[in-house]
């Protein structure tokens, strides 16, 4: 793991947020943000330039020499200092929208709420040397549930699937100059059941 700090960093942007209640018990809720985000100063800022028989990528000038692969295959990284200014700050992504929507049924035997969201998003750079490797691509994350409260208000029950559409992304990306770009990726679709009980 590498820590590191820019010299300095800029992100403008925009988020609005509406609520909607267009008939009654029905909630709509949609979210729009924008962001621009880039490195105003980043000296000496880790860069890693793709090995054989990866695509190679131009070394600008001005960037130290700090890591030579020695193990051979294997090791698919090299890594300089470059100079970052400019580069597109990480973890920001440029836009990004939900959409969520509540209904909730009144009955004789409890409340019946019906929950579905939407959320577009990704398309940003998990290191700050902007390698294509280390994107995390456009993700469209889809979830539901219902949820079953007793009219007591003791008991609930939810049922819920997340990622109904089986968006494939990661949750966590790094470089490095001995194991090559790292990824985990993200849960696939699941179902689960949830039991909440109240005192």
């Amino acid at each position: 793991t590498i820590l590191t700090n820019g010299g300095g960093a800029t992100i403008k942007g925009v988020d609005v947020d509406v609520t909607l209640a267009p008939i009654q018990n029905l909630t709509i809720t949609p979210n729009m943000s924008y962001a621009h985000g880039r490195y105003d100063a980043f000296d000496e800022g880790p860069t890693f330039f793709p090995l054989p028989p990866n695509a190679p990528r131009a070394i600008p000038s001005g960037c130290a020499f700090t890591a030579y692969p020695t193990g051979g295959a294997g090791i698919p990284m090299a890594q300089r200092n470059c100079d970052l200014a400019g580069n597109k700050t990480v973890n920001t992504p440029p836009f990004a929208f939900t959409l969520a929507a509540l209904y909730t049924l009144p009955t004789a035997v409890g409340e019946f709420d019906f929950s579905a969201s939407w959320a577009h998003g990704g398309n940003y750079y998990s290191e700050p040397d902007n390698i294509s490797f280390t994107k995390q691509p456009h993700t469209d994350l889809v979830n539901a549930s219902i949820r079953w409260t007793s009219a007591n208000e003791r008991l609930d029950v939810r049922l819920w699937p997340r990622n109904l559409l089986k968006d494939k992304y990661y949750s966590y990306v790094a470089n490095s100059a001995t194991s090559g770009t790292k990824y985990s990726p993200a849960e696939p679709r699941v179902y689960g059941v949830t039991v909440g009980a109240h005192f």
